[in-house]
C-alpha cells in the first residue's frame, strides 16, 4: 500500500483565504461571534479574529463571560488583545505578567504568564487547547481566524490556563501542521511549545526544536507519540535563541526583571518548565509529561515506513521576520543519519503559499518511495531516521 505523502489529518481540504480588508461576518456554521471586527474595541466585543503581530501586539482566546472553564467554552471564546485597534476586547492592565515572542524557521510563538482571571478564565482552571481543527470539524473557537501582520495563518495552536499561555503560528508550508500540532491537548504549553515562560518581555530570533511536537528519534528511527499510549515522553528542548530585544511593558504591565539573554546552546528541556494549561479533562500538564523515557523496551509499535528519499537538513540560522516563509533555507544531501531539523524539498518550498497541504500528487513529490509494512498496533508510526518529516506526515495520516 502506498502512503499519501502530505495528507494533513484534518486540513486536507483547501484553505479558505481572507484578507483583513475583506473579512466575512462569520466564517463557519454555528459561530457565536464574528470576524469583521473593525477597529473599535469594546469590552463586550464578540470578535473571533485574533492577531499575533509582536510581543506588544497579540491576542489570546478566552471566554466571553465568566463562569466556565476553557474546556467548556472553547467553541465560543473570543479574542482578548494586548493592543487596541482590532475591534476586540483589550486585556485589562496587569493581565500579562511576562511575554516572549520567538521567531524561528518553522514557527513564531508567544509564551508567558499572567492573571487570566482578568479575562474570564476561571481561577484554578488548568485550561485547554484552542486550534483551527476541533473535534466537530470546525475550529475552537468556531469560526476563529488568525493573522500575523496582515497574513492569514491557517495552522496555529494555543493553550491558556488561569496563569499561563502560549500561542504558536505556522506560516503556510507543506509541513506547517506538523509544527503546529493539534492532537496533544493533554500536554499543555511547555510540551507543545517549548520556550521561555519566565519573567520579562522580549522578542528573540531562534532555532526550531529538533523535531516537531510528538516526533522522536528512538534508537535511530523517527517515532510519533500518540496520547492513547499513556504518559508522554519528555518534551523537546527549546532551540537556541539570539538577537533578543527587550521591551519595557506589555499591556500596561511593567517588566519586573530583565529579559532572558540570548543563548548559544539549546535551552534545558521544556519538560522542566512548569506548565499548567492542559485539556478540558483538567489533567495538569506536569502529570502527563512527567519523565516517560524512550527505550528499546517501549511498547510502541505500528506501521514501518521506509524511504529512499534524500534528507533535507535545514539551515540553523534564525528566521529574519514574521512574514517570511516557514521553510528555512536548505541543502540537499543523501543520508541515513538521524535528521536534526528537516524542511521541504525544493519543489515544495517553491509552491505557492496559498496552497493547502493536500495529496502527494499535488505536492510535486512522488509517494512511491514510501512503502508501508508491518502491523498497526497502538498508534505509533516508525520511520527510518534518514526519512524526511514529509514521510512522517504521510504516515501520520493513517492514524489520524
Amino acid at each position: 500500500m502506498l502512503l499519501p505523502l502530505l495528507f494533513a489529518p484534518v486540513a486536507s481540504a483547501a484553505y479558505t483565504h481572507y484578507s483583513l480588508g475583506n473579512l466575512p461576518h462569520t466564517s463557519e456554521s454555528g459561530q457565536t461571534g464574528y470576524n469583521d471586527c473593525g477597529s473599535a474595541d469594546s469590552p463586550s466585543s464578540m470578535c473571533q479574529t485574533a492577531h499575533v503581530n509582536s510581543v506588544t501586539d497579540f491576542c489570546l482566546w478566552a471566554p466571553p463571560t465568566p463562569g466556565g472553564t476553557v474546556g467548556d467554552t472553547e467553541e465560543i471564546e473570543v479574542a482578548w488583545c494586548t493592543a487596541s485597534g482590532h475591534g476586540a476586547r483589550v486585556m485589562p492592565q496587569g493581565t500579562i505578567h511576562s511575554a516572549h515572542y520567538l521567531k524561528t524557521p518553522h514557527y513564531t510563538q508567544v509564551t508567558g504568564t499572567g492573571d487570566f482571571t482578568k479575562i474570564n478564565i476561571q481561577a484554578g482552571d488548568d485550561g485547554g487547547e484552542l486550534d483551527p481543527h476541533g473535534a466537530t470539524g470546525f475550529g475552537n473557537p468556531i469560526g476563529s481566524l488568525v493573522f500575523n501582520n496582515g497574513e492569514q495563518i491557517h495552522e496555529w495552536t494555543s493553550f491558556i490556563s488561569d496563569h499561563e499561555y502560549c500561542f504558536r503560528i505556522c506560516h503556510d508550508a507543506a509541513d506547517a501542521w506538523l509544527w503546529c500540532q493539534h492532537i496533544y491537548d493533554l500536554q499543555g504549553c511547555a510540551w507543545n511549545e517549548p520556550g521561555n515562560y519566565g519573567s520579562g518581555f522580549d522578542t528573540c530570533d531562534g532555532d526550531s526544536t529538533e523535531y516537531p511536537p510528538g516526533i522522536y528519534n528512538v534508537n535511530g528511527q523517527l517515532s510519533t507519540y500518540q496520547q492513547s499510549q499513556g504518559p508522554a515522553p519528555t518534551a523537546h528542548a527549546a532551540g537556541k535563541s539570539s538577537n533578543c530585544q527587550a521591551v519595557a511593558t506589555v499591556g500596561g504591565q511593567a517588566a519586573v526583571v530583565a529579559p532572558a539573554k540570548s543563548t548559544s546552546a539549546p535551552a534545558a528541556s521544556s519538560s522542566a518548565v512548569s506548565s499548567s494549561a492542559s485539556s478540558s479533562s483538567s489533567l495538569p500538564i506536569g502529570s502527563s509529561s512527567a519523565s516517560a523515557s524512550l527505550s528499546a523496551s517501549s511498547s510502541w509499535t505500528t506501521s514501518l515506513v521506509s524511504s529512499t528519499s534524500s534528507v533535507l537538513s535545514s539551515s540553523s540560522s534564525s528566521a529574519s521576520s514574521d512574514s517570511s516563509s516557514a521553510a528555512a533555507s536548505s541543502t540537499l544531501s543523501s543520508s541515513s543519519a538521524p535528521v536534526s531539523t528537516v524542511t521541504l524539498t525544493s519543489s515544495l518550498s517553491s509552491a505557492s503559499s496559498t496552497s493547502a497541504p493536500s495529496s502527494s500528487s499535488s505536492s510535486g513529490v512522488p509517494a512511491a518511495g514510501l512503502v508501508a509494512s508491518g502491523t498497526s498496533n497502538a498508534g505509533r508510526v516508525v520511520v527510518g531516521a534518514g526519512a524526511s518529516l514529509l514521510a512522517v506526515a504521510g504516515a501520520l495520516a493513517l492514524i489520524a
